[in-house]
């Protein structure tokens, strides 16, 4: 049985950058048989997500940097109660210790 978690993405300006995210996501994901709800964040800069919203996608669109992408998504979090299940986490590795931080 797959185990159920919440997979952060984080968003960022880099088109490219963002979609090698989602792909690292849906790889750990598939590997490790996780009944995955994404959580993707600031993601205002991309018009087209819109497109792809399902009951496993949560679109948080209102950060703009590091700080406020960690403030919001751990509100959504507390908010819809999903603080019991495991969270990870993918963004690039020089935003992981950041993110820790904050």
């Amino acid at each position: 049985m797959a185990k159920r978690s919440v997979v952060v993405v984080f968003g960022c300006r880099h088109e490219k950058e963002f979609l090698g995210r989602v792909i690292r996501a849906i790889s750990f994901v598939l590997s490790n048989k996780i009944s995955p709800i994404f959580i993707f964040t600031g993601l205002d800069a991309y018009p087209g997500a819109a497109g792809f919203i399902s009951s496993k996608v949560i679109w948080e669109d209102k950060s703009f940097d590091t700080m406020s992408n960690v403030r919001n998504t751990i509100k959504m979090i507390k908010d819809l109660e999903l603080n019991e299940l495991n969270i990870f986490i993918v963004s690039s590795w020089y935003h992981i210790p950041k993110i820790k931080l904050l």
